[in-house]
């Protein structure tokens, strides 16, 4: 079995019942405080000197002194607004570029099967007119194929 535990906090006093002015704070808090947060009494720093020093750690921060730090919200707004821009801008023009390419391929593919086409329609053709069809139909039409073989005949010169 789980044992439990209890533990009784004290109920908290008042300052005034241990001998501590009102606003100021324990020995022990004193004591617990380190040094360098203690003023030149040994007691504890106001709100304005925190204040004080506070605004000299920040004046003095590297933070300004790099260009992040030197130019105004307004301004690096408006540079990343520029920034998203022209990468928008890229982008598009990637996208834009690569739609062009891929028409100027369809049309390559395209010329190409139109050349082909004409290459077949003018094989065709050569082959009803070649010599073999044109033989063909004048033996169809009665004409003779050639003169039959015999001596040459040659002619005297004037």
């Amino acid at each position: 079995p789980a044992s439990s535990v209890s533990l009784r906090v004290p109920p908290m006093r008042p300052a005034s019942c241990c001998g501590i002015a009102k606003g100021s704070r324990s020995p022990l808090a004193t004591a617990l405080t380190p040094p360098s947060l203690r003023g030149a009494a040994g007691t504890l720093p106001s709100w304005r000197d925190l204040a004080n020093s506070n605004a000299a750690v920040q004046a003095a921060s590297p933070e300004d002194s790099s260009w992040l730090g030197a130019i105004s919200t307004a301004r690096f707004v408006v540079i990343i607004l520029a920034v998203a821009t022209l990468f928008t801008l890229y982008v598009g023009h990637v996208f834009a570029t690569q739609d062009l390419l891929a028409e100027v391929q369809q049309l390559r593919n395209e010329q190409l099967g139109l050349e082909m086409n004409y290459d077949k329609l003018q094989g065709e053709l050569h082959h009803a007119t070649g010599p073999e069809k044109i033989f063909a139909a004048a033996a169809e039409l009665g004409l003779a194929d050639r003169l039959q073989g015999g001596e040459p005949v040659f002619v005297p010169a004037p």
